[in-house]
């Protein structure tokens, strides 16, 4: 007879804690943590972590922190460098809300109150406009003695060691017959005869294999259905067939091993409604507009950006082509001369972007960035914010908008993704 393993509560609560978070219910997370005092003690990935701290993705960073148990001196050191950081770059009216208002500081206001005051001192300085020269711990250091101390766990742990339980009863002879859906809350199944599904066609598609080296970073569709395109790590854009998952070896190209080729990670690629003309954008700021049929480049902008260039697109009739990148630039090049048309400097890193009206080069430009803001810009020199919609209201965290869609321009309906489980 096997022993009885036992199990802590606290891992239950654990289990349900990374449920509602990874589900956006961070106010059940919040309860949970107040009404047993536990914590999460990890996080889903450490690089993830690492990256969003060296990058200075502060948002992301602190909602990965907000219910893991870190000691409260690590503690003091983020928010300390946030708020130095901030002042430094003349953010002053940021520095001092998260100096103020955030429960972090003000515990550090009574158990340090010198090291507060040395932070408000700094606040003030920059405030009346003499700031102090920024000396906290450099970002690389913050990142090292966090990864130390947490710990990483796969996500959807409930979910999975659910799954493991049916599967078990299953095998066991618990759960007879064929199942379509089992209630694991009353531990009874919903047969087939019982549970009406609709019809539903699934057609299972070649696999698309990549070298060994390389992993895809955008792909995109076109509208004519014949190619697949691929912007890889590797800065190699190629061309495949959807249907059968292969290279188009009927490019001649291709079939010569003269793919065409960027020269860092290809990030975004946008293919014209013709299915010849594409453009391409990279991470080291490049952009380049090329022809599927002869896998020549036609237009290229060397330093389109100063960052990654994460998303473009292509107006109707390809005269322009419209950017955006991680530095919070919004910008529209010309085609016909490669004159720069549209500027745009937005506070934070740029994520998506579309032509609200992509029949001109003169329309407005929709744009969803990593401060949760989708934005109406007009085009034009003069650019001016129409409308700054928060997807997020005054919820927290505050969740990036990662994609843009048009659904309906004549009605202003769009379709907007944002890092969190859900759409708008």
């Amino acid at each position: 007879m096997t022993e009885p393993i036992e199990i802590d509560c606290r891992d239950v609560i654990r289990l349900m804690m990374q449920f509602c978070a990874e589900s956006g219910m961070y106010r059940s997370v919040a309860a949970l943590h107040e009404e047993t005092g536990v914590s999460l003690d990890s996080v889903a990935s450490l690089e993830d972590l690492r990256r969003a701290i060296l990058e200075g993705q502060w948002a992301s960073v602190l909602t990965q922190l907000n219910y893991v148990a870190v000691p409260p001196p690590r503690l003091y050191d983020i928010y300390s460098y946030i708020v130095e950081e901030l002042a430094g770059k003349g953010d002053v009216e940021t520095a001092r809300r998260v100096l103020y208002d955030t429960e972090i500081l003000q515990t550090m206001r009574t158990e340090d109150f010198q090291r507060f005051a040395n932070l408000e001192s700094r606040v003030h300085a920059a405030w009346t406009g003499s700031p102090v020269p920024h000396t906290a711990q450099s970002r690389e250091v913050i990142a090292a003695s966090l990864c130390r101390i947490l710990m990483v766990v796969p996500s959807s742990r409930l979910l999975t060691l659910l799954g493991d339980a049916v599967r078990y009863q299953q095998a066991q002879g618990a759960i007879r017959g064929h199942v379509a859906r089992y209630d694991i809350f009353t531990a009874s199944a919903v047969t087939a005869e019982h549970f009406v599904e609709r019809p539903c066609i699934v057609t299972r598609r070649p696999t698309t294999q990549m070298a060994a080296r390389s992993s895809p970073e955008c792909v995109a569709f076109s509208p004519n259905g014949r190619f697949l395109l691929t912007g890889s790590i590797d800065g190699f854009v190629e061309v495949w067939d959807p249907s059968s998952g292969q290279l188009r070896m009927d490019l001649p190209y291709q079939a010569q091993d003269m793919f065409m080729k960027h020269d860092a990670a290809v990030l975004s690629v946008a293919i014209h409604s013709d299915s010849d003309v594409f453009v391409a954008g990279s991470h080291d700021g490049a952009i380049k507009t090329w022809r599927i049929g002869t896998g020549n480049v036609t237009r290229r902008y060397d330093k389109a950006h100063s960052q990654g260039v994460t998303s473009v697109r292509l107006n109707d009739d390809a005269t322009a082509v419209l950017s955006c990148s991680y530095e919070g630039s919004v910008r529209v090049h010309s085609l016909l001369h490669t004159q720069l048309l549209v500027n745009i400097v937005h506070k934070s890193p740029m994520n998506d972007i579309a032509f609200a009206c992509p029949t001109t080069t003169s329309s407005e430009i929709l744009s969803g960035s990593s401060d949760g803001y989708l934005t109406l810009w007009t085009e034009g020199r003069q650019t001016k914010s129409l409308q700054v919609l928060s997807v997020t209201g005054d919820s927290f965290p505050t969740c990036a908008v990662v994609c843009v869609q048009i659904m309906d321009s004549t009605n202003g309906i769009y379709l907007v993704g944002v890092r969190a489980s859900f759409l708008f």
